[in-house]
């Protein structure tokens, strides 16, 4: 499984060890099933207009077990950069894009 559902907890998840390892991200039910309804495959060209911080491109990224090439854009740069350090941790290929950077292609 890709998605669980916490019932309880003793600890605050974002306090967890493997969290600030980011072996887990944390999504609401909504966010979580956007990648599912995509149904993303491997080999597939994916583009995100509003990427940042992450979640949903990365847990597109996992379904397609890292093959897709997803071209990530967002207009803040402050969190692409933490997206990009999270897929450097992650060790997943993606194209991270600030939107400014797309105008002078």
């Amino acid at each position: 499984f890709d998605v669980f559902k916490v019932i309880s907890k003793k600890i605050p998840l974002v306090r967890l060890e493997e969290w600030e390892k980011g072996y887990f991200v944390i999504q609401d039910k909504a966010s979580a099933s956007v990648a599912h309804y995509l149904s993303p495959q491997p080999d597939e060209f994916i583009v995100d207009l509003t990427a940042a911080p992450g979640n949903k491109t990365f847990h597109v990224a996992s379904l397609t077990e890292d093959k897709a090439k997803i071209l990530a854009i967002d207009y803040k740069c402050n969190r692409l950069r933490t997206m990009q350090l999270l897929a450097n941790i992650l060790n997943m290929k993606m194209y991270i894009w600030h939107q400014a950077l797309l105008a002078e292609v």
